[in-house]
């Protein structure tokens, strides 16, 4: 057994998604909100039409396309859009890359250079304010709605590095209904994450400290 000490600053909210309740948790850091999210299939789902529902009377701007593996381009373009909207809340809709995406835009959104100087020294995002995250999780795998971890690609310098944000999520809305509509080998490969997650928390834990024999 290993010994562990956690304290976790997300607002964690399983069970059915409702409207007013999305609403309430992003208005509350402001009405200028950064919808991202990444391809077709939220609109497929029907949870597009139920997001933009419950933003309704916010000033939204979206960054749809974000791609597994995300690309530092995609959060480049959220930086831009999150300077030149005032963005004051992230709210990001998907799996884990939208959210690892969500991340370091929340903190390149403050950020003067490259968002890439950011994921390649995590300390340089401990300077500025994070914008705060709301995210809806579609897919099970690493637990990135309630951790610091985010992964991001750069295919320019062939590089996939992880980052640590300053802090976690602010809210996570976890509906498994969201899920059903995951294909089966994406929920397979979910299913991994969350094996291979668990083995490397356990592996880089910090050891018990057992008392001297007397």
């Amino acid at each position: 057994m290993q010994a562990f000490r956690l304290n976790n600053q997300t607002d964690l909210r399983f069970g059915p998604l409702k409207e007013a309740d999305l609403k309430a948790a992003v208005s509350q850091f402001g009405d200028r909100v950064l919808f991202v999210y990444g391809g077709h299939s939220i609109k497929a789902s029907g949870l597009y039409d139920r997001v933009i529902k419950a933003l309704s009377g916010l000033h939204v701007t979206e960054l749809p396309g974000i791609a597994p593996n995300p690309k530092i381009d995609s959060v480049r373009a959220g930086q831009k859009l999150a300077k030149a909207n005032n963005i004051q809340v992230i709210l990001a809709v998907g799996g884990g890359s939208v959210i690892d995406a969500s991340k370091v835009i929340g903190e390149a959104a403050n950020y003067d250079g490259d968002p890439w100087d950011i994921v390649r020294d995590s300390e340089l995002g401990k300077n500025t304010p994070q914008l705060p995250i709301v995210d809806v999780v579609t897919l099970a795998a690493t637990g990135t709605e309630m951790n610091i971890n985010a992964v991001i690609s750069n295919p320019e310098t062939k590089q996939k590095l992880g980052a640590r944000s300053s802090r976690t999520p602010a809210v996570s809305f976890m509906d498994p209904t969201l899920t059903f509509t995951v294909p089966a080998r994406q929920t397979a490969a979910g299913a991994m994450d969350i094996f291979s997650t668990c083995a490397s928390s356990t592996l880089t834990a910090s050891p018990i400290m057992m008392p001297p024999k007397a």
